[in-house]
């Protein structure tokens, strides 16, 4: 076996540290950093603000208001860096899509996804998460398969091609913007998050948050309105587990933007108020999981408090005057 140590990242495995496409863009991306650049770079995303729902898919029963794939180029050019990104529309031929993923890996990792998680056979029981979106890195292509590493627990791992080009079309998620999807940038260290990319973050924060101001504590309502037949729905108490623990994570580190912006700030009571209602918001919610994993009944009643915290949050934004308070 061919394993390609001089294309390997340097930087440290980190598991399920952080969401599938932040873990894959430090990979991929950056030379080094600190483990609290990953909770920061999440914020930048925008993808901890606003949620929604698919009620009918139960994948989807509690998903970001920003596509994954849309938040990654917001934090990227919040950060000034130069991507280089391929794709084609779905329903297109790959054509040259190997041909650019070869040339490009000669310079370095490369970002792939959103990728069908339900066909990576290197993941136990991948099949129970086909549609749902992933990222990896990919660390090499030769002739025994791409080598890539992934989030999902996986440091190494080594897929056929043609195999991995059924995942990387895509054609069956409802996030991203087309197939075959790659996007590189030369490593290099983790910039510093000055004012500036703080500021629009945070206005792009509120934005998103206002935009589901209505939507986005109705879905809270109904999970907990329709408890009894998500639990004994398998797969929606299944992904539940994890849908949940990821939004707690995303409330983390929604507050944690907010908390780096009291450097640069003029004091405000609204982002205050925003900092402490996503720490409070990231406890319930984490309390929720362990209710559904013992399938407690009951246990997602208290999504009914955490649908009265993103209104409090949508209000505490409104009120923020963000654009305003910035000192630049």
């Amino acid at each position: 076996m061919n394993v390609p140590t001089a294309k390997w990242s340097a930087n440290t495995f980190r598991g399920k540290y952080s969401g599938c496409h932040t873990l894959a863009v430090f990979d991929a991306f950056f030379s080094s950093y600190d483990a609290s650049d990953l909770v920061t770079f999440e914020g930048l995303t925008g993808i901890p603000f606003g949620v929604a729902t698919l009620p009918q898919d139960p994948d989807r029963l509690i998903v970001p208001r920003l596509d994954p794939d849309l938040g990654i180029d917001i934090a990227l050019k919040l950060l000034g860096l130069n991507v280089k990104t391929y794709f084609v529309p779905r329903g297109c031929a790959h054509t040259d899509a190997v041909s650019i993923l070869a040339r490009n890996l000669t310079n370095g990792p490369v970002l792939l996804g959103p990728l069908d998680m339900g066909g990576l056979d290197y993941l136990i029981n991948h099949r129970l998460y086909a549609g749902c979106d992933h990222y990896v890195v990919a660390l090499a292509l030769d002739e025994e398969g791409l080598w890539v590493r992934d989030g999902e627990g996986v440091d190494l791992a080594l897929i056929d091609l043609q195999q991995f080009l059924g995942a990387w079309q895509a054609s069956h998620l409802r996030e991203g913007r087309g197939s075959y999807t790659q996007r590189q940038v030369q490593p290099q260290p983790f910039p510093g998050v000055g004012p500036r990319v703080i500021h629009g973050a945070l206005v792009r924060a509120a934005e998103l948050i206002a935009d589901c101001a209505a939507s986005g504590p109705q879905v809270y309502r109904d999970l907990a309105a329709h408890e009894s037949n998500l639990l004994n729905w398998p797969a929606a108490r299944r992904s539940l587990g994890y849908l949940l623990s990821s939004r707690a994570q995303r409330s983390l580190a929604a507050s944690v933007l907010v908390e780096d912006c009291r450097r640069w700030y003029v004091a405000s009571t609204a982002l205050d108020s925003v900092h402490r209602l996503y720490k409070e918001q990231a406890e319930i919610i984490a309390g929720v999981v362990g209710g559904v994993i013992e399938n407690v009944g009951g246990c997602l009643q208290p999504l009914n408090a955490v649908a009265e915290i993103e209104i409090a949050i949508a209000k505490a934004f409104a009120q923020s005057e963000v654009a305003n308070v910035v000192r630049i």
